[in-house]
């Protein structure tokens, strides 16, 4: 798992400047699920942009306290997207994150949504899925207008 978070990191370094080099951008938004959120929180306290980022962390991984602690020092707009049956979800992290976002951000927590965003066991309940995709669809979208 470190190796592999070791190499998104640098995958997403090298990814971020080859695009910027490609032409100028009037704003940047970072989306990253589950192990790409450690990728992303490298980004937004270690690479620096001219430009505004904004953020969509879907699950992110909340137990890492490096991450943890990335998220915390950040100060890009963010959407925070996590349910209730995730391993990372932790009601203490999700009050911190609010905290920490108040005014630029917010946290989007699908009650019974499992790391994937399934509801239901290993997502069995098709309706309360696509619900909870449907959630986040509109969370996001809300986000980016804002």
């Amino acid at each position: 798992m470190e190796e592999k978070a070791i190499q998104a990191k640098r995958d997403s370094v090298a990814a971020c400047r080859a695009l910027l080099d490609q032409r100028p951008y009037q704003r940047l938004t970072l989306i990253g699920k589950s192990l790409g959120t450690l990728a992303m929180g490298d980004l937004l306290t270690t690479f620096l942009v001219a430009m505004p980022v904004h953020a969509i962390w879907l699950t992110p991984l909340f137990l890492d306290q490096e991450l943890l602690e990335q998220i915390r020092q950040a100060s890009a707009p963010s959407l925070f997207v996590i349910g209730t049956r995730d391993a990372g979800y932790d009601p203490a992290y999700v009050r911190a994150v609010r905290e920490w976002y108040a005014g630029k951000g917010d946290v989007l927590v699908i009650e019974g949504a499992d790391h994937g965003l399934g509801v239901g066991a290993e997502g069995a309940d098709v309706l309360g899925s696509v619900q909870a995709l449907e959630q986040v669809m509109r969370a996001i979208q809300a986000f980016l207008r804002s």
